[in-house]
């Protein structure tokens, strides 16, 4: 050891004194052959940039030799190319190093260069060295040089193929989910270019995980590859997580996210769900549409067609919580409703029935406020942006965006403006009910409000079917009427009959009071207005008895003992007695149950 050091020395300060000068290779060698190859090589290039000196056997291998270790000392997947450029050196080193050793060369003239090489000959017994075992030695050496640049470019190649392929699918399905950042959108919106981008995400994953396998097959078979990895494929369990990171081609474990079964699930999602249901979309339209026109066409309302929303509503909340669909669907049923009500009473402008008028009408409004409000849904709604998501529904049903725009301003323009006009008509409609009108007379069938400067027409009793009350013949004269309450509000069986002056009067109104009774048949009444005397526990009264087809029968002032509660008609006789309110007597004379008149109108004795 010590010797070498001091050779090593030696060496050194010989180099550094003959820098200047030709090299000698003698001072060289021991140098190339302790590898010390930092100060090395740059003198063994300087030696063989001479022309008398660079076709020296030992100092080409020794370049070769250090080529070589050079090009497995790279790494094989990060310097592939300069470990290449390294193995064509050595190749080539070697190549011409075999085309410059002699048998002189490594047996007689520099044996020492190649003490490697020596070994005992099993014939002569002999040790030396023989040309024929360098040979063969290098041209291993070349060989496996050139294996090595053959698997290492296969592995790069194999390697680069499935990097350029998991770009592309990375690239696809970022795209993909840029474009479509949610499930909803994108299953929706999966047009014949999003299923052709997905097919090549699909075989482009395919070309990587297979390149990958290649890759590492190829590294098991080389020595000292430096790389042994694990190939790991994960699911797409998320769609809007998952999928974006890269893989490491120089990690112990090489992940890929499993696009191929990610785009097989998406694909028979589409086809097998989605697809049909934008078919299901368009010709549920298609029979709504049918229906209106048929409604139009034969005047015979069709609501009762409409086919059943739950499957298509079932279908389309597989994907979406708020569908567009389901809006248009409402606002076309609700026009159908609406137009049902204008086609099923077509009678409705030759009718003189006020009420059927009036209660039609409120149905009108009714339908056409829930078409209206539907309609305010669907155009708050942010449809444009939703109508991506059913483009060959929109396509199909209302010819694009645009369309299905005007479609909707349209039909909300005449909502409003049909809302408006029966509003109005149904206003008007239930002010005209309110009344019963014959030439100059309109009797209000509603409670009067100023009944004090009312100047004509005070209701006492108003009924579906009849109305009693006073009236003003002038500015003084009060009188009692009675009719029977039509339809049509046009007065029928109209009654009118005096009353008492002294206790029936504009003073003294807002206390009056009425019973009345009526038949079975509806044909005769029995009319009581009553009112307190002053200062008195007495009531003032004036009774008649009405023939529906005959009028007025008779009428009868009376003086009543206390408040009556009741009327009733003996049967067979037709005697009619006013009973007393006795419950609420608070007097302490002793009353009779009531009075009693005889079917005339004449007071009977109790």
């Amino acid at each position: 050891m010590k010797r070498f050091s001091w050779l090593f020395i030696t060496v050194l300060v010989t180099i550094a004194s003959v820098r200047a000068q030709k090299v000698k290779y003698k001072d060289l060698y021991p140098l190339l052959d302790s590898r010390q190859y930092e100060l090395a090589i740059p003198i063994l290039k300087q030696f063989l940039a001479d022309s008398k000196t660079i076709n020296h056997p030992n100092a080409n291998f020794q370049l070769a030799t250090y080529f070589e270790l050079k090009t497995l000392d790279q790494d094989i997947l990060k310097n592939a190319e300069v470990m290449d450029l390294y193995a064509d050196s050595a190749i080539t080193a070697y190549q011409k190093t075999m085309t410059l050793l002699t048998e002189k060369e490594v047996s007689k003239k520099n044996p020492e260069y190649y003490g490697a090489y020596q070994r005992r000959d099993v014939r002569t017994g002999k040790v030396g060295i023989k040309l024929a075992d360098i040979q063969y030695d290098l041209e291993k050496k070349i060989n496996s040089l050139t294996e090595r640049k053959v698997a290492v470019n296969n592995i790069n190649v194999a390697m680069s193929d499935s990097y350029t392929a998991y770009t592309i699918c990375q690239r696809i399905y970022s795209e993909v989910r840029n474009t479509y950042p949610d499930t909803r959108r994108l299953y929706l919106q999966a047009n014949e270019e999003v299923i052709k981008n997905l097919d090549t995400l699909a075989a482009q994953a395919e070309i990587a995980v297979v390149s990958a396998g290649k890759m590492k097959t190829a590294l098991a078979k080389i020595e000292k590859a430096g790389y042994d990895p694990k190939i790991e494929i994960k699911d797409i369990e998320k769609y809007e997580k998952d999928g974006i990171e890269e893989a490491d081609y120089f990690s112990d474990e090489i992940v890929f996210w499993e696009y191929g079964n990610w785009v097989k699930r998406v694909k028979e999602i589409v086809e097998d769900k989605v697809k049909p249901m934008m078919a299901n979309l368009i010709e549920y339209d298609n029979q709504l549409n049918a229906l209106k026109d048929q409604t139009l066409k034969d005047s015979v309302s069709q609501v009762g067609k409409i086919a059943s929303l739950a499957p298509v509503r079932d279908q389309l909340h597989e994907f979406d919580p708020d569908p567009l669909p389901l809006k248009v669907f409402d606002v076309k049923a609700s026009e159908l409703e609406y137009l049902a009500k204008l086609v099923e009473h077509h009678d409705y402008y030759d009718s003189a029935d006020l009420v059927y008028k009036t209660e039609l009408l409120k149905e009108k409004v009714k339908a056409l406020s829930q078409y209206d409000s539907l309609l305010n849904v669907l155009a708050d709604f942010p449809y444009k942006e939703e109508s991506t998501n059913y483009y060959a529904y929109v396509s199909n049903s209302f010819g694009g965006i645009e369309q299905f725009t005007k479609y909707i301003e349209t039909k909300k323009s005449f909502a409003d403006q049909e809302f408006e006009k029966k509003s109005l008509e149904l206003e008007l409609m239930q002010e005209r009910a309110n009344w019963l009108i014959l030439d100059n007379d309109s009797i209000p069938l509603f409670e009067v409000e100023d009944i004090i400067s009312s100047r004509r027409y005070l209701p006492v009793v108003i009924d579906s079917t009849h109305t009693a009350g006073l009236f003003f013949e002038d500015d003084n004269t009060l009188k009692g009427y009675f009719s029977l309450v039509n339809k049509s509000r046009i007065p029928e069986s109209k009654v009118e009959f005096a009353v008492n002056e002294e206790f029936f009067n504009r003073i003294n109104v807002l206390d009056i009071e009425a019973l009345v009774n009526a038949d079975e048949s509806g044909q005769i009444y029995h009319l009581l207005f009553y009112v307190p005397m002053p200062e008195q526990a007495t009531f003032a009264a004036e009774l008649c008895k009405i023939y529906t087809a005959d009028g007025l029968a008779w009428e009868k002032s009376l003086i009543l003992e206390t408040k009556p509660s009741t009327i009733t008609i003996t049967e067979g006789t037709g005697a009619v007695e006013v009973n007393y309110d006795l419950q609420s007597y608070s007097g302490d004379k002793r009353l009779a149950s009531g009075i009693t008149l005889d079917k005339k109108g004449e007071v009977l004795e109790n």
